[in-house]
């Protein structure tokens, strides 16, 4: 069984087909939980859905995040040396990882194919995440909002435009948030 049979298609959310995420330099976008019953997300501009991440399971580390650019899946792995691992949809090995470390886990750094790589860096409330190329341009910045259920305001830098890789990033970044937000309220 692959990765489509598994997983319900989710391209399509109430009955608009989703936009592309790269015409949306230093536009403001908000990732939004659009219900507090399911552990699904989308990132939101205006009305248009740009992208949705979604965990299959309800206590899962791996999310699948859709976009109309591709699908992957995103999971943390291993016990004592925790980190990311990024596959396309339906692949087995993964293409991109993500070490994150520094205390309360606010740096790290995604390597992507061909040896290229960006920096993550946190705030120290996690509540504000970079990614910047290795020159320190920045590619993207998340501010997470303060709430009962999770918000954040994501706005991608003209920088992005030259990723390809710029829609799992995105989602990869909320993954992050989200991640924080769990090891906050099982105290580690």
């Amino acid at each position: 069984m692959d990765f489509k049979e598994r997983t319900p298609a989710y391209h399509q959310t109430e009955n608009s087909v989703m936009k592309s995420l790269s015409a949306s330099a230093d536009t403001p976008l908000q990732w939004v939980q659009p219900s507090a019953f399911k552990p699904a997300y989308e990132l939101r501009s205006g009305d248009d859905c740009l992208a949705t991440l979604r965990f299959p399971k309800f206590f899962s580390t791996a999310v699948l995040v859709e976009t109309a650019e591709g699908h992957w899946e995103i999971r943390q792995v291993g016990l004592w040396r925790q980190h990311i691992e990024i596959r396309r949809e339906g692949d087995h090995l993964p293409f991109a990882t993500c070490t994150m470390g520094g205390w309360m886990w606010n740096r790290g750094t995604v390597e992507l194919p061909k040896g290229r790589r960006l920096a993550i860096t946190a705030n120290c409330w996690t509540s504000r995440y970079e990614v910047a190329t290795s020159m320190g341009e920045s590619v993207m910045v998340l501010t997470n909002k303060i709430g009962l259920k999770p918000k954040a305001e994501l706005t991608l830098q003209p920088k992005s435009a030259s990723y390809p890789e710029t829609p799992w990033i995105a989602g990869l970044i909320w993954y992050l948030v989200l991640l924080a937000r769990r090891r906050a309220g099982h105290g580690g």
